[in-house]
């Protein structure tokens, strides 16, 4: 696979392109800065799916997507952006776009959106691609060519579900099906079932006999060990092909309770399925923090309730990392200083076990609790919501995300603002966009519509009516006026 990835911003090109580096080694990864480049990239070579921003200089996304449709049409093109607005993505799907990402990138949403286009595509090994679909569906769900294709490989055998988080050091799944091959004399497939920023999850197929199956399982243990990875596996059957979806099942139970147990290899009697997980909000993990030792309680029971339910390793190990990662980010929001402070919960991702999570997440909420500290020391929460709406005023702005971001609820914030300013909140948000509109309409060419947008305004007759009624004067006239009154000075 050959993949663009473009954006004016070089640090936000170099985290998405590594991110998916992580992931697929095996593919070039290409970068670029604006439209113009991505179109003499895809006219030089053949490319497979441009990732592209849609706000560039010298040629934006949009200009750039009927252009690469002419000349490369099997190119897919997917625009990640921070303007969320629907009229962006209506357009962007229209020209012919493959999807519409939001920034910032949760890069297990861009994996899986990757996954999809390339099996597309047509790329990769046709017979994992295969046992990917045999295991995930029922029998009878399969095409016939497949049914036909599976049982002809796998007529018996035994299922692995090899777990691991991810790390450019672990082999990819073919080599790990060759190595424990050699190991035990016998005939191992891979395939790659899912592969995130959170981990990695194989199957491991041995088509043999009753006696080499034995030996299969019993050297798992050994190479678990050495790379590093936890698996569960289901015993040896006959009629491997029509049983494989319940025996993937017993094998990824049993991945679950080597998790859970501590243990490098586990057989699970029943595939028994994990109970869902409920994550404490980001205003519940602040109330915690906010009270001395009051999340070490939580925490504890929490992690009981956890370990009593068993849920998915790889959903609890991602939604914790993503309420931690959003937590601190919101700590430390526009802060350069505390940024640095920020990365918490980084150590989950190698986390093989329970045990090891528990540990990592304790020291975690350690790192977030010095974080609000440090936040409530810096910060004044009214400077800092005026700051706030000064350089996102052209972005959605409500008083309750603003006075989260702050850590007051938001009748406290409300109260308070009104107090210091004499003025309410969102009185405060529409003097600043109106300033800023009357500003763009005195020293830009720009429409009117397209001031209306750049002040947040997605409706262009109520930013009308707004701006009549704070200033008496429509913004076209305000303009005439404004710019009568320019060339009488000269």
């Amino acid at each position: 696979m050959r993949i663009i990835v473009a954006d004016d911003m070089p640090m936000q090109t170099h985290e998405i392109a590594e991110g998916i580096r992580a992931v697929w080694p095996d593919w070039e990864i290409l970068t670029a800065s604006n439209g113009q480049e991505i179109l003499r990239m895809v006219s030089a070579q053949k490319v497979d799916i441009v990732l592209s921003d849609i706000r560039m200089p010298n040629m934006d996304g949009l200009e750039m997507l009927p252009i690469v449709r002419r000349i490369s049409p099997e190119t897919k093109v997917v625009f990640i952006t921070a303007y969320p607005l629907f009229e962006y993505a209506q357009r962007a799907l229209k020209l012919g776009a493959a999807d519409f990402l939001l920034k910032p990138v949760d890069l297990s949403a861009l994996y899986d959106l990757l996954s999809q286009l390339s099996r597309e595509s047509g790329q990769g090994d046709s017979l994992r691609e295969e046992i990917r679909l045999w295991l995930e569906k029922r029998w009878t769900e399969l095409p016939e060519d497949a049914r036909r294709h599976i049982g002809e490989c796998f007529p018996v055998g035994c299922v692995c579900a090899v777990a691991a988080p991810p790390s450019d050091a672990f082999p990819r799944p073919r080599h790990l099906a060759e190595e424990i091959g050699r190991m035990t004399g016998c005939t191992v497939v891979a395939a790659d079932v899912r592969s995130t920023a959170d981990g990695l999850e194989y199957a491991l197929v041995c088509a043999e006999d009753e006696w080499h199956c034995e030996n299969f399982l019993r050297m798992m243990p050994t190479a678990a060990m050495r790379h590093g990875f936890r698996a569960g596996a289901a015993r040896w059957v006959d009629g491997l092909a029509q049983k494989g979806q319940a025996q993937w099942a017993l094998a990824h139970a049993g991945a679950e309770a080597a998790f859970y147990d501590s243990t490098n290899v586990a057989f699970a009697q029943t595939a028994i399925l994990g109970r869902g997980i409920e994550f404490p909000s980001k205003q519940d993990l602040l109330a915690q923090l906010s009270a001395p030792e009051g999340w070490r309680d939580a925490l504890h029971a929490w992690l009981d309730g956890v370990r009593r339910d068993r849920p998915d390793s790889a959903a609890l190990i991602g939604g914790t990392l993503r309420l931690l990662r959003d937590t601190a980010a919101m700590l430390a929001r526009d802060d350069e200083a505390l940024r640095g402070e920020a990365q918490v919960g980084e150590p989950l991702r190698r986390v093989m076990f329970f045990s090891e999570y528990a540990l990592c997440l304790e020291e975690a909420m350690k790192a977030l609790e010095k974080l609000y500290q440090h936040s409530i020391e810096r910060a004044d929460p009214i400077e800092m919501a005026m700051d706030y709406v000064r350089r996102h005023y052209m972005d959605p702005i409500t008083l309750p995300d603003v006075a989260e971001m702050t850590h007051l609820s938001p009748n406290y914030f409300s109260t308070l603002f009104r107090k210091r300013t004499n003025m309410r909140f969102m009185e405060y948000v529409l003097k600043v966009r109106l300033e800023k509109a009357s500003d763009m309409l005195a020293n830009t060419d720009m429409y009117v519509y397209e001031i209306a947008n750049a002040c947040g305004y997605e409706d262009v007759r109520y930013f009308l009516r707004v701006y009549q009624k704070a200033f008496g004067i429509s913004p076209a006239n305000f303009r005439r006026c404004f710019r009568q009154d320019r060339g009488k000075e000269k």
